[in-house]
């Protein structure tokens, strides 16, 4: 009698312990679970970030040539201008010209908030200040018109490289997370 209750309190026992290994288990295994898909959403909330900024500093930097563009040869106008009738007369710029200056100014200052990299937002608002004061019609000498233009040009091209540091540095990551992703997923 006293070997079947012992059997009885071993089965009773062995299935409980049985049932709290799996249990126990179960629990690992949804918490795994779990951690997986929070790690996923993560990825894709970074990668939509990434992609997002990608797209945005490519549209930037094209929209900064288009508007360095115009702003140049606004200031060729100016400059050439000036050589011929002289300083102290204001520089009149065609209207067709004066015109597209105003929708690249517009254009590119609707961009500009939309740049996450605060680095490359406030370089290229320093390019877009100095292209502006470069290409403003003026009536005085050329001296301060190609000392501005050369200030507008240093600013340009600082913002134009921090957009390409910044686009390269997604890309790299981009890069290191694919192949991170290839190695996760081969088999072992």
């Amino acid at each position: 009698m006293l070997d079947a209750v012992v059997a009885i309190f071993s089965a009773v026992v062995g299935g409980s312990f049985a049932h709290f290994l799996q249990r126990s288990q179960s629990k690992q295994q949804i918490e795994a679970a779990r951690s997986a898909m929070e790690l996923e959403r993560h990825r894709a909330r970074e990668d939509r970030r990434e992609s997002y900024e990608l797209e945005q500093l490519m549209r930037m930097s094209e929209t900064m040539i288009r508007f360095g563009r115009v702003a140049q040869r606004v200031f060729s106008t100016t400059t050439t201008s000036l050589s011929i009738h002289g300083t102290g007369q204001l520089v009149d710029v065609p209207r067709s010209l004066a015109a597209e200056l105003v929708a690249a100014r517009q254009e590119i200052v609707g961009e500009i908030l939309l740049i996450l990299d605060d680095d490359a937002r406030a370089l290229v608002e320093d390019a877009y200040q100095q292209l502006v004061v470069a290409a403003e019609p003026k009536s005085d000498s050329g001296v301060e018109a190609w000392s501005a233009w050369g200030r507008a040009l240093t600013a340009y091209n600082k913002a134009q490289e921090r957009i390409a540091e910044r686009t390269r540095a997604i890309y790299i990551g981009e890069l290191l997370h694919a192949s991170e992703t290839l190695v996760d997923r081969s088999p072992s």
